[in-house]
């Protein structure tokens, strides 16, 4: 984006904070006066610093790493570097004057299975929890574990990424220390490299969620050797598969952090990979042949005037529900949208109406699976970070290659060689052919499936569903999940399913205590789409914890260089965001401020 883009979304974020102080229903960015009455945090011991300098950077290298238990594994040091800051145009980029520090846990020369573990990189070990921390000069007390998406297999510039749309800042910059890890496993080069860490046993369980504890205790070490007193607070955050991991380690490594903020979380990503093969074979099933004239090419499954005219009859059935017709629904729950309103007909000759065959497979995808969630019919299906790249993908023009839509790439992989037990055979396999020719019902009883090599199912590694928050609740640790409802890849149906088995366990004002849920009208897999996805979630997360006090809503603006925005609505559009299950409704006003807009 231009500077000029940056300085648009930077006043973006000075107005909501201006509209979020004056009682628009959200809760206020700026700490308040009271803090510390929420958790209580440990205190520093004698000779405790939160300043850093060259020198004790250097002192660092070296330094060894846990004690070979299951949680701690083994490791060390092996680079720390003092490095200046710098500003740069993307000011999510910028740094601070910090200690770059750079390590690998559990070292293996070769997977447990023999596996082309080798081939990972030329003269490195193939398999080890590879991390990178930085160390700001002046830190302010707290910790931050930057999630992963995706099958991880690299390192993030650990700088802290707040995962949201223009970000301005980062956490690194608001003085935290920060780490990223690849979950160990680096990507292998060449077909499927992203997804051949699945054929190692030891390598699924480190990704699955074991790295978590072993790459926050060394975190955690570095930091105690660095400052000389341990975080005051610590907290995750991550989107897509980093929001599974997060949600990973409130359910089985409830210590490990004060709060955890998730977006557009696949926490049940194995149960999601069979719902997308079901996708992709309705999909192919109205598709034309591509190139080679006989497998079904599913980016023709529906073109961008089906999709837009699909967007404007679902704004047309239910974007005034909410009391304004804004171009958002914030009440989905209200949204029963009838799927024949897409029917071609004399009385709807428009372009892009459907087929009767065309929206009985629309239909059906949005109804989901059993063995999964249903859709929320939203308008930001048709945007470019919709379905169009997530469902579609663009159209083969090579005889025999890979759909790229996510669903036929990288969701197939994942399903093939990362989840289901055994693996597929062939590491070279076409992963969209796995997805359009496979089993649904099949597939899915080997995401239980175990064996003496792979002794941990698909669903105990990858799935993070389990209600069962106790110990996370008893230390007073809280959740924040964020799901856009026009996410393409994980179902926000899944996120109030499972808030609401939450509020069975516990009740919902206990629940309430733990856990927040905030659903975004028209976004997509985390940002993009026609929707306000500017936001801080790092500040909502820190408030929380350090007052005690859970948001019930929150302001949100426009991305000015959204792409996906309506040429109708002002680049200044702010918007209530509330916390499930209530939702925005208008109250009068104007229409572009949040301020006009209440949670009921």
């Amino acid at each position: 984006m231009s500077a000029d883009s940056y300085a648009k979304i930077a006043a973006v974020l000075s107005s909501i904070a201006l509209i979020a102080g004056c009682g628009a229903g959200g809760a206020s960015l700026a700490p308040p006066a009271n803090a510390g009455t929420g958790n209580t945090p440990l205190p520093a011991g004698p000779g405790a610093r939160t300043t850093l300098d060259a020198a004790a950077c250097a002192a660092l290298a070296g330094h060894s790493l846990g004690d070979g238990s299951a949680q701690q594994g083994l490791g060390k040091v092996a680079t720390a570097v003092w490095t200046a800051g710098e500003k740069a145009s993307n000011p999510a980029q910028s740094t601070p004057d910090h200690c770059l520090v750079e390590g690998t846990m559990n070292a293996r020369t070769n997977g447990l299975d023999g596996s082309e573990g080798s081939a990972a990189t030329s003269g490195a070990a193939a398999y080890g929890i590879d991390f990178r921390i930085r160390l700001p000069a002046a830190w302010n007390t707290k910790t931050f574990f930057e999630g992963i998406g995706g099958t991880a297999g690299s390192l993030n510039a650990a700088r802290g990424d707040l995962r949201v749309a223009g970000a301005q800042d980062n956490a690194l910059m608001r003085g935290y220390a920060v780490v990223a890890t690849d979950t160990g496993h680096r990507t292998m080069p060449g077909t499927n490299g992203s997804f051949r860490f699945g054929f190692d046993p030891q390598a699924r369980l480190e990704y699955g969620h074991l790295f978590l504890p072993i790459v926050a205790n060394a975190f955690k070490t570095v930091v105690q050797a660095a400052y000389l007193q341990a975080p005051r607070r610590s907290y995750f955050i991550g989107s897509s598969g980093g929001g599974r991991q997060g949600m990973k380690a409130t359910q089985m490594y409830p210590d490990l952090f004060d709060a955890v903020a998730v977006v557009v979380p696949g926490f049940r990503v194995a149960s999601a990979t069979i719902a997308n093969m079901v996708m992709v074979q309705e999909q192919a099933s109205i598709s034309r042949t591509g190139v080679d004239a006989v497998t079904p090419d599913i980016a023709t499954a529906f073109s961008r005037a089906e999709l837009n005219f699909a967007a404007g009859k679902i704004l047309e059935q239910c974007d005034a529900l909410d009391g304004v017709a804004d171009g958002m629904i914030f009440s989905p729950s209200r949204c029963a949208f009838d799927s024949q309103r897409l029917l071609c007909s004399a009385a709807n000759p428009a372009s892009g109406c459907f087929s009767q065959p065309k929206i009985d497979v629309f239909k059906r995808i949005h109804d989901g699976i059993p063995q999964y969630s249903p859709w929320s019919f939203d308008p930001g299906l048709a945007a470019d970070n919709g379905w169009p790249s997530h469902r579609l993908g663009a159209v083969n023009t090579v005889a025999g290659a890979p759909n790229t839509a996510n669903i036929a790439g990288q969701m197939a992989g994942h399903l093939a060689f990362d989840l289901v037990i055994p693996p597929v055979e062939d590491p070279f396999a076409n992963p969209y052919l796995y997805m359009l020719n496979g089993d649904p019902a099949a597939a899915f009883a080997k995401l239980s499936a175990t064996s003496t090599k792979f002794p941990h199912s698909a669903f105990s590694l990858m799935n993070a569903d389990s209600p069962n928050l106790d110990k996370f609740a008893a230390r007073k640790g809280r959740l924040l999940m964020v799901h856009g409802l026009a996410d393409p890849y994980f179902s926000p149906a899944d996120s109030t399913r499972y808030l609401d088995q939450l509020n069975k366990r516990y009740g919902a004002e206990a629940a309430a205590d733990i856990v927040r849920l905030f659903l975004v009208p028209g976004m997509n897999h985390g940002t993009g789409g026609p929707t306000t996805d500017v936001y801080d979630t790092l500040q909502l997360i820190d408030n929380w914890v350090e007052t005690g006090i859970a948001p019930n809503s929150y302001v949100a603006g426009v991305n000015p260089g959204n792409a996906a925005l309506p040429a109708n609505w002002s680049r200044s559009r702010t918007r209530l965001i509330c916390a499930y299950p209530t939702e925005a409704h208008y109250r009068g006003g104007a229409i572009e401020q949040a301020a006009s807009f209440e949670c009921r």
